[in-house]
């Protein structure tokens, strides 16, 4: 059962993209109980918890975690002013997470708020394929492009090959006019039994000259 003099905290996402395969969620360990008060003494701030690893920066950032929760506390203690901090290390989906947090006092008293966390970038992509297939199997995987730049947008989109699958028909470049959302198709043949990451990259340049990037991993099995 949840404390009763502990507040919760919990962070759920309605999702923005296309339905992709989930990660396991991380799981981060919870801030430790202050000991009991003590008369003259002072209780120090709470302390961030421990992040996940960062993931490379460049050339593309892969986005591969998706969790449906992005972070979960039910025994997070506030400083005297009511304040608790953390780090939170944010997931890849691209969406509004609605942060819900529940509290007590320790004579009792209960409250609540919600406020929405909006992650967003103005170039993306969005991949979706079968996530269990028969090896020998021609697959379709589709990709959905989203352009919410001021101009027009020339992408290239590149399967990473891989050595569980061979590229039948690579997806043909594309040109999204400013707020234009597109989709294209690839077909690939996996020939190895496992557990793979389906992984492609994007590229977009417009009249500016400035390439923007996506990169997209979701999990496959084949059996």
């Amino acid at each position: 059962s949840t404390p009763e003099t502990a507040p919760e905290e919990e962070i759920e996402g309605d999702a923005g993209e296309a339905p992709v395969e989930k990660e396991a969620e991380p799981t981060y360990a919870p801030t430790e109980e202050p000991a009991a008060e003590e008369e003259g003494v002072v209780e120090p701030a709470p302390q961030p918890t421990p992040t996940a690893p960062a993931l490379p920066a460049a050339p593309y950032p892969l986005r591969n975690i998706f969790p449906e929760t992005l972070y979960w506390m039910p025994e997070a203690v506030t400083d005297d002013a009511g304040h608790y901090a953390f780090d939170l290390p944010l997931a890849d989906t691209l969406t509004s997470w609605r942060v819900t947090a529940l509290a007590s006092t320790r004579d009792g008293v209960i409250g609540a708020g919600e406020r929405d966390l909006v992650i967003y970038q103005e170039f993306f992509i969005d991949v979706a394929a079968p996530t269990e297939i028969a090896a020998g199997e021609v697959t379709t995987a589709t990709v959905t492009l989203y352009n919410y730049l001021p101009e027009a947008q020339t992408v290239t989109l590149t399967p990473v090959a891989a050595e569980w699958y061979a590229l039948r028909e690579a997806p043909a470049p594309l040109t999204l006019a400013p707020g234009e959302v597109r989709s294209a198709i690839f077909t690939f043949r996996p020939h190895r039994a496992g557990a793979y990451q389906l992984q492609v990259q994007a590229e977009a340049t417009g009249a500016s000259g400035i390439p923007v990037r996506d990169a997209v991993a979701i999990e496959v099995v084949v059996r």
